[in-house]
């Protein structure tokens, strides 16, 4: 084949790489675009459980503090009673015994009153945090829906780029054929996709192996396809890299 030729070909299958090497980037952006979104979603999802969470906190509070209040209404009732008995007692020993009833009952009161003032007091705290966690859930709403607006724009514009150049590959292919592609796929299929690389500084640009200098100079010719001894893949200088 001429060597003219062989440049032709050398191009092509650095071309072919490129828009392969270009595809796998995209595979990797819209691949890596569901995750992201899960992120972004579970951001929101946090904000409103915070949000969540510090309304069940109140409404657990003011829930405990209305039973209180419900068993001091009872406690106050029971030591109405007490107080009246002993108004009527006769003995000693009765009259000490609804005292201490009495005063296990004052106790009592005192104990359950002084938890409701402690709620009463958390309930401030209470409508502080839902009013912070609510804001909070507003600014995150905000830059959900602006970072997931982004996202699919990135996905559209991947995914658009991506059939372009799905296109523009099959293209590539079809024009290169016969074995020059075959000989391309097969390295592709055993080198992680990248089939051709670059000369550079006399080294693979795959494995980074140093390249004979007989190579060297058929590589920056173009005169034939040139594999590294190393790796295998096909060689090129960077000019028809770039093409």
């Amino acid at each position: 084949m001429a060597d003219t030729d062989m440049k032709s070909v050398n191009t092509a299958l650095a071309r072919l790489q490129s828009l392969d090497g270009r595809l796998m980037e995209l595979d990797r952006q819209i691949g890596g675009i569901p995750g992201r979104r899960a992120a972004i979603e579970a951001r929101l999802s946090e904000a409103s459980g915070a949000l969540e969470a510090a309304k069940g906190g109140a409404e657990a509070d003011a829930a405990t503090r209305r039973k209180l209040e419900r068993e001091i209404e009872q406690i106050e009732s029971e030591r109405a009673k007490y107080l009246t008995q002993r108004a009527s007692v006769k003995s000693n020993r009765e009259f000490d015994a609804l005292n201490a009833e009495i005063e296990q009952a004052t106790e009592r009161i005192s104990a359950a009153e002084d938890r409701v003032l402690d709620l009463l007091e958390r309930e401030t705290e209470n409508e502080g945090a839902i009013e912070h966690a609510g804001r909070a859930l507003q600014a995150e709403e905000s830059r959900s829906r602006e970072d997931l607006g982004k996202l699919d724009a990135e996905q559209a514009a991947a995914e658009a780029e991506r059939t372009e150049t799905t296109g523009a590959r099959n293209e590539a292919a079809a024009e290169l054929g016969g074995k020059p592609l075959a000989l391309y796929e097969r390295i592709r299929r055993t080198r992680d996709g990248v089939a051709v690389v670059q000369l550079v500084n006399a080294s693979c640009g795959g494995c980074y192996q140093a390249v004979p200098p007989q190579k060297v100079a058929e590589t920056r010719s173009a005169s034939k396809i040139v594999h590294c001894e190393y790796c295998g893949r096909i060689l090129v200088k960077h000019e028809a890299a770039a093409s």
